[in-house]
């Protein structure tokens, strides 16, 4: 039971410090456009949006409004890429 509790801790100071908007984004390229109100963002990927999306909400900005397919059109205001 010791060693249960000792592995539970371990894990949860990990998921601490990675962070909940920082999942790591896999090697692959799939690129997504995700749409909010005030601009939009080229992502690399589904994790790459989902981070970004969950960061937007940690700087009170609301997540995006719609995801789709491919690249975002070149003449909208991109959103910032927030680290």
């Amino acid at each position: 039971m010791k060693s249960f509790s000792i592995a539970f801790i371990l894990v949860f100071l990990i998921l601490q410090v990675q962070g909940k908007c920082n999942l790591p984004i896999p090697e692959y390229l799939h690129p997504l456009c995700g749409i909010a109100r005030e601009c939009v963002f080229d992502g690399g990927n589904e994790v790459d949006i989902t981070n970004q999306s969950c960061r937007r909400r940690e700087q009170g900005k609301p997540p995006f409004l719609k995801i789709e397919n491919g690249y975002c059109e070149s003449n909208q205001t991109q959103c910032p890429r927030y680290p």
